[in-house]
């Protein structure tokens, strides 16, 4: 989604209707390093706020979320593939 780096027009195009979601409703929301809501995006409670907004909501951490995953994994790929192999310490 738009999360994954690309950032060209067919994205815009087909995103284009999201875009207030993600940047001015999910990101000002969210915690970075996870994609945990800090807050919610109207006064009230969970039950109070908009259904379709927190739907949309919703999908977007989903891709934010997935996002975060699949860079934590190249990270540790790359941190095991890299890393020096021990050998045995001789007595």
């Amino acid at each position: 989604m738009v999360f994954n780096g690309r950032r060209d027009d067919e994205i815009y195009r087909e995103y284009r209707r999201w875009f207030p979601y993600i940047t001015e409703v999910f990101l000002p929301a969210c915690d970075s390093e996870h994609g945990d809501l800090l807050h919610l995006p109207f006064p009230g409670s969970i039950m109070d706020q908009p259904y379709m907004t927190m739907q949309i909501i919703l999908l977007v951490q989903e891709g934010y979320r997935k996002m975060l995953s699949e860079r934590a994994e190249k990270i540790r790929a790359s941190a095991g593939s890299g890393s020096p192999k021990r050998r045995p310490r001789s007595r």
